[in-house]
């Protein structure tokens, strides 16, 4: 739902911009999501989602020792 909203803006921004070549454009596009978000922009926001959460349980201040744990 996401990916198609985006779609239709870029869509409208590609014909006011270049009328003759907005279907290149579009092409472009579809080409650079399908090799870079296989999974879709939904996929992306899960995939910064996980990577935020791991950043923050490996992050040493984040992080007890099993001395700290234990006392």
């Amino acid at each position: 739902m996401i990916g198609a909203i985006l779609v239709n803006y870029a869509k409208t921004i590609f014909t006011g911009v270049m009328p003759d070549a907005w279907l290149f454009a579009l092409g472009a596009m579809f080409v650079l999501v399908t090799v870079f978000l296989p999974k879709g922009v939904a996929g992306l926001f899960g995939y910064l989602k996980r990577r935020k959460r791991e950043d923050q349980t490996t992050d040493p201040d984040h992080q007890h020792t099993s001395k700290e744990a234990s006392a």
